[in-house]
């Protein structure tokens, strides 16, 4: 529509007039401005919308004044990996013609990863504000094929050797060479047929390969077999940001000014994240041969020596043994067991306790200390009988038996009461009643004055009372001292004490390492104290302790369904906690406030 010039009946506006119809008109537009300033919006934006295979992108749900009910979910996508990575918010204020405008948002970001090539739609996302609902527009997320890092960074695993006996123990080193890469994660091993822990902390050292000069990064693992046949580890998945420098062309105006914007390019990054993939390893993995197998053979593989010792060796029927077993030497020291005492007919045993103590990082070498309480039946014992423990060496490739000889024993029977003594005449005494005097004693000629006479003492209830006072306290000595003999030969009763001082102190430092963030002290000690709490209550070694003995011993004797599942839910989470770990502190709390709930009803459990 084309302009005209504005008129009145009586002609052309004055000056003055057209001043007031420009104040009013700017007037109206910052109105219109600070309206806008504070409207509401709610919209999704893809930091790329054409991505390379193996790359990721940032999508950000937007609100703009407003608040939604709940948090945007996004559908799974077939060929996209899609991660919350939580919210944040920003706020702007500004004076417009003396009134504050304001701009605040709300951002739900996700990091979206693309598993293939391709054109991915993201439809309309749906939320709901202030009681009306409002979409998004649709995105399209184009994926080409992935850019080659190899130049940049690349990981390579190795092994010792390509065969291993089942259940032996390797080390494995996943390596990482790079040359602008800042680590945030740990590297992903699949672990079919195969019990994986890392070992001690990664190493940092460099490495010239060919010409180039890289930053080598080295996790290290031990390793043992569970399954035979023919095993793959791998491929070895890492996902690694690599940094590299902005060189986005700028126009140059002038000596300083190429100077100055030089040296901001030199301080401008761009991050790339590159899921690396390292190159399967085959690993045969071969069964114990039968051949040559001993009898008392329970699995152990490597290469031991034992000590054994027994205390005491003088000592009364009924009274406790303490053995104590040591096997020093390499191998799965977390599978090792003590053998078993099927012949041992003339003891009453108790389960025996184990500790580990290794001696390398990597955890293939140490020793574990086993401690069995045995107690002898009657007097005739004249030794402990003697021990044997058999394992299979993996160099030399063949079974070998450690033996311990017989112990000797002085046990003496168990007097619980003593004969009453027998007194007898001595030579030359008559054993007739004494002779009776002869004497004529005088019968008092006079009565005297008679007086009334006290009450003795020995006919006074208080007298009485005070005189059973110290039978009372000796017999209440007696009593306690017999209780506390009882609980010292009672190793059960011992443990049970010492369980539950180690729980009630193991819940306070839950709750400090849940203050700290620090995820992998509170689930390894989550786990100890599962495992110890559970063992005494089933009269269980602590570490034998499993998911399985928890579906199987423990739930048979617990009828409440829902602790047998917090229960399983705890055992998984620590498992889980090993490769992705939580460091949030709100959530360590509220699994430790769960954890003491569930240790209290197992304490609570009949012996």
């Amino acid at each position: 529509m084309p302009m005209t010039p504005l008129r009145s009946h009586q002609g052309i506006l004055s000056q003055s007039s057209l001043l007031a119809w420009a104040v009013g008109t700017l007037g109206l537009l910052f109105s219109l401005q600070e309206g806008l300033g504070q409207a509401m919006g709610y919209d999704a934006i893809l930091a790329d919308s054409t991505l390379p295979k193996g790359e990721s992108t940032i999508l950000q749900v937007r609100y703009t004044n407003c608040e939604p009910a709940s948090v945007p979910e996004l559908p799974e996508i077939d060929g996209l990996t899609i991660q919350y990575n939580g919210p944040s918010r920003s706020s702007k204020y500004s004076f417009i013609n003396g009134r504050q405008t304001s701009l605040i948002t709300l951002s739900h970001q996700f990091t979206i990863t693309p598993q293939r090539e391709g054109t991915f739609v993201i439809p309309p996302l749906e939320s709901t504000i202030q009681g009306k609902d409002y979409r998004t527009k649709t995105l399209r997320l184009s994926v080409s094929k992935g850019r080659d890092y190899s130049q940049y960074a690349f990981i390579r695993v190795r092994v010792p050797k390509q065969s291993v006996f089942l259940g032996e123990v390797f080390q494995m080193a996943v390596e990482l060479f790079e040359l602008n890469a800042k680590l945030e994660e740990k590297p992903v091993i699949p672990t079919d047929g195969l019990v994986i822990a890392e070992a001690g902390k990664p190493t940092q050292s460099q490495s010239r390969i060919g010409n180039q000069l890289y930053n080598q990064i080295t996790f290290r693992y031990s390793v043992r077999a569970v399954k035979t046949g023919e095993l793959v580890i791998g491929p070895v998945s890492w996902k690694v940001p690599l940094y590299f420098r902005n060189q986005s062309g700028r126009r140059q105006r002038g000596a300083f000014d190429s100077l100055f914007r030089g040296l901001a390019d030199l301080n401008s990054t761009v991050r790339r994240d590159v899921l690396l993939k390292s190159e399967p390893v085959n690993l045969l993995v071969k069964s114990l041969p039968d051949e040559g197998q001993p009898e008392g053979f329970n699995g152990a593989v490597g290469n031991f020596t034992m000590k054994l010792t027994a205390s005491p060796t003088t000592l009364t029927a009924g009274d406790p043994i303490t053995l104590v077993m040591a096997l020093t030497g390499r191998g799965a020291l977390e599978s090792l067991k003590m053998p078993l005492f099927d012949d041992w007919h003339e003891f009453k045993q108790y389960p025996e306790t184990s500790t580990i103590k290794h001696t390398d990082e990597m955890g293939l070498s140490g020793t574990k200390t086993f401690e069995k309480v045995v107690i002898p039946n009657n007097a005739e014992i004249a030794s402990l009988p003697e021990i044997q423990f058999s394992f299979f060496d993996p160099l030399s490739q063949a079974y070998k038996t450690l033996s311990h000889p017989p112990i000797p024993l002085s046990v003496q029977p168990n007097l619980t009461a003593a004969s009453a003594p027998t007194i007898l005449a001595e030579s030359g005494q008559s054993t007739s009643a004494p002779n009776i005097a002869t004497n004529i004693v005088h019968i008092k000629p006079h009565q005297g004055t008679l007086a009334s006479a006290a009450q003795p003492w020995l006919t006074q209830p208080w007298f009485l009372g005070v005189q059973t006072l110290p039978i009372l306290v000796w017999i209440s000595a007696i009593l306690f001292r017999w209780r506390q003999t009882l609980e010292d030969r009672n190793p059960r009763a011992q443990r049970k004490k010492t369980v539950g001082k180690l729980v009630q102190s193991g819940l306070s430092e839950l709750g400090q390492h849940a203050a700290n963030h620090d995820s992998e002290a509170f689930f390894a000690l989550l786990f100890r104290l599962l495992q110890e709490q559970i063992g005494e209550r089933l009269d269980l070694p602590a570490n034998a302790i499993t998911e399985a003995v928890v579906e199987t011993d423990l739930s048979g004797r617990i009828l409440d369904q829902d602790l047998i599942e917090s229960l399983e839910h705890l055992f998984q989470t620590c498992n889980q906690s090993r490769y992705a770990p939580s460091g949030k502190a709100s959530e360590l709390t509220e699994i430790s406030e769960k954890a003491a709930v569930v240790l209290a009803e197992i304490q609570s459990l009949p012996d």
